[in-house]
């Protein structure tokens, strides 16, 4: 919209939960390679190519599919209740001390987070105070977690 004034301020990317249970239940894969024992929750069979589905469907055995989520709460479910890895928004499983973070698979960025206001309060004082703190906190990579992090 015209109206809007913003700025980019990251990139999210999708990387591999799992929950705290079951890290301490089964370990914590650190690559494609190790994979292979562990429980996956999946996409619908039905959704739209991209890179992250082919992704899973090279690396992930259709038989490790034990549940196919279609939306990012029963993601954020399935990986809490411990029933197995998946892969997740890195902006979302920042805001839950549940997820444990495995690894980021190399398909790249998945979408552009935007700050964005009304032309007309950019320059309001605590408008503008918000948008700094957000623009130098994500610049500071405070949203990023390391793997194994809680």
């Amino acid at each position: 919209k015209p109206d809007l004034v913003g700025k980019r301020i990251a990139e999210d990317g999708w990387s591999l939960y799992c929950s705290r249970d079951y890290a301490a239940a089964h370990g914590v894969p650190r690559s494609a390679a190790e994979l292979a024992g562990h429980a996956f929750i999946g996409a619908p069979d039905d959704s739209p190519d991209s890179a992250m589905l082919r992704w899973v469907r090279a690396n992930v055995a259709e038989e490790a599919i034990v549940l196919r989520r279609d939306s990012i709460e029963g993601l954020i479910a399935s990986i809490s209740n411990a029933t197995g890895l998946s892969l997740m928004s890195d902006f979302v499983a920042a805001t839950d001390p549940n997820m444990v973070l495995c690894f980021s698979p190399s398909f790249g960025p998945v979408a552009e987070i935007w700050l964005l206001t009304h032309e007309r309060l950019r320059h309001v004082p605590r408008v503008r105070a918000l948008m700094d703190f957000l623009a130098g906190w994500f610049a500071a990579g405070r949203h990023i977690r390391t793997p194994g992090a809680a």
